[in-house]
């Protein structure tokens, strides 16, 4: 999926929105966006938004010297989410389609991103997603999918995200089960510090994808990742940029996502705040 003209100030604004994060002042602000700009000009849009995204997240932390903007929030959102996973378990427990409420959970970790900060907006986007229906819901061969297979690749995305997904992959087989983070810090993007903190790396094999990029960018990824990806019959794909990053693949891929930005809602045909279930 290539870039959209409303990826470019969409990246203007996040890398505004973590350099603040970092503590730079506004001298080192505005070298960014004119860096980044700069950068802009000389790129084309032929290609994946997540490796513009790569672009401007390195110019943030070149010119800030702080390798995560992010990880005060990432562990506030960890926190928020362990906090929740007990109700939120007993939510799947007690679903008379326990599945299916998994799937549901795992895509509302999805919405929660840095614009929500409090756990009533968040109980507040659990009951919508609760409830609404799926704009493209192939549910059901998911679930044939992953009675039928031997190998599971579970693609992460975000921390915080990352403990509602263990609501899913507990209804997993866990012995098919490899559950993959980013290799170090990109974003709000979970890593294994996240995945151990979630409780993953007790349940399932988990790996990195040994590439610290938005989305999966294969040709970065370690031979391990990629090996894994091969070899599975099934890939779980959780988010917006490993949907932007792999929807042209011909592997079994499931995509969970809700659609969050302009572009993605013009790609999937789905009108923003949509939920999905999408084979690929």
């Amino acid at each position: 999926m290539n870039a959209f003209l409303d990826c470019i100030p969409c990246l203007l604004r996040q890398a505004l929105d973590a350099s603040r994060m970092a503590g730079a002042d506004e001298p080192i602000q505005e070298n960014i966006i004119r860096s980044l700009l700069d950068a802009f000009s000389r790129t084309s849009l032929t290609q994946y938004p997540a490796q513009l995204g790569y672009m401007a997240h390195n110019i943030v932390k070149r010119e800030t010297k702080c390798p995560d903007p992010y990880n005060l929030m990432k562990i506030e959102y960890n926190q928020l989410a362990q906090e929740m996973y007990p109700e939120l378990k007993q939510m799947v427990l007690n679903s008379p389609n326990p599945l299916e409420t998994a799937v549901r959970l795992a895509i509302a970790g999805n919405i929660i991103d840095f614009a929500i900060r409090d756990s009533a907006t968040v109980h507040t986007a659990i009951k919508d997603v609760l409830t609404k229906p799926f704009a493209i819901d192939h549910l059901e061969i998911f679930d044939h999918a992953i009675a039928e297979s031997k190998k599971i690749l579970y693609i992460g995305d975000n921390a915080g995200e990352i403990i509602f997904d263990k609501l899913l992959v507990e209804l997993l087989p866990l012995e098919k089960i490899t559950y993959a983070v980013k290799s170090g810090p990109i974003i709000n993007d979970a890593t294994m510090e996240d995945a151990i903190f979630a409780g993953l790396t007790g349940l399932v094999r988990v790996i990195s994808t040994g590439a610290d990029t938005p989305g999966t960018l294969m040709k970065l990824c370690s031979s391990e990742f990629k090996n894994a990806f091969e070899q599975a019959d099934l890939v779980i794909s959780k988010g917006q940029e490993n949907y932007e990053t792999l929807r042209n693949s011909h592997y079994n891929i499931f995509f969970l996502l809700r659609v969050k930005c302009p572009t993605i809602a013009r790609d999937t045909g789905q009108p923003i705040g949509s939920i999905i279930v999408q084979r690929a």
